[in-house]
């Protein structure tokens, strides 16, 4: 590489790393930013300056990080971003091999990515049943042309019955929109209906075990609230017994039920409260007979 090739990849990779926050911010106000859930254009900027911290490159609408490309737009998916990336809500020390992620409320694609990303993980099945927002996870992963042959979606939601359902669907509020409606009090904006199809979580996942079947099986659920009809379906056909891990974040309701139907399923169950306006926490939970097995 002669010295102006060079001298020119190194200005582009300077402008990309300090350019960053720059970018970011006028990104950001450009779209109206809203208050769901607590979260402020404060927060935003904060999340800003921590991947400056790390050493993202911003670079034609897209954040890059870890390898991977993420489009930070609108410009709430942002808190996605910092969840799944910064703040690595969905990692866990795996020891046991090639494994299966199934990633229900797949939002804008992150976290099927970012999984997709582990040479361990032999194929993401991410499920996003908004359209507008199955269209912004498609290409996320497009963005990602290596990974593209490991992920399969699917534009439906999942629950403990088969039906069609019209929910409310606002672009400044993509984190928080359910098929349960658990956080529409908080939308402003432009509000359009769009209507959804929703298929009984036992039917579809069950084909995608029988695909799988000696092979452990990570579900990462965020559906923001219609995880409680989930795990019903799930544990109702004898299908919990497929899983070895659970992460799972709960939504306008104790998450008591959920604990019950993992303990009595054999998980070992670890929950933690995010929120408590909102009524949003975690469980993370390991399948204890599978853990055991993993550390002979």
């Amino acid at each position: 590489m002669n010295i102006l090739k060079l001298s020119e990849k190194i200005r582009r990779y300077a402008k990309d790393i300090f350019l960053l926050p720059t970018n970011m911010h006028r990104l950001i106000e450009r779209q109206s930013s809203a208050q769901a859930e607590g979260v402020s254009k404060s927060a935003h900027r904060a999340i800003i300056n921590n991947l400056s911290t790390v050493k993202a490159q911003y670079s034609e609408g897209f954040v890059r990080l870890d390898g991977a490309n993420y489009i930070i737009d609108p410009a709430r998916t942002i808190e996605t971003l910092n969840e799944v990336i910064l703040r690595r809500d969905y990692d866990f020390n795996w020891t046991g091999g090639n494994y299966v992620v199934i990633d229900i409320g797949m939002n804008v694609g992150f976290a099927t990515v970012c999984k997709a990303r582990d040479p361990n993980v032999v194929h993401v099945y991410g499920f996003e049943p908004l359209l507008p927002t199955y269209r912004l996870a498609r290409r996320n992963i497009e963005v990602n042309p290596e990974l593209v042959h490991k992920i399969t979606t699917f534009n439906i939601g999942l629950s403990n019955a088969e039906e069609m359902l019209e929910i409310k669907y606002c672009e400044n509020e993509i984190m928080s929109i359910s098929s349960e409606g658990t956080f529409d009090t908080c939308f402003r904006g432009n509000i359009n209906i769009e209507t959804i199809a929703i298929k009984p979580a036992a039917a579809v996942l069950g084909e995608i075990f029988e695909r799988h079947p000696n092979v452990p099986i990570f579900l990462k659920c965020d559906c923001e609230g219609a995880e409680f009809k989930i795990f019903r379906s799930l544990r109702d056909a004898g299908l919990m017994e497929k899983i070895s891990i659970v992460i799972v974040e709960w939504h306008g309701a104790p998450p008591d039920e959920l604990i019950t139907i993992l303990t009595t399923c054999g998980f070992s169950c670890f929950s933690q409260v995010i929120n408590v306006e909102w009524n949003v926490g975690m469980i993370r939970a390991v399948r204890t007979s599978w853990a055991s097995t993993v550390q002979k």
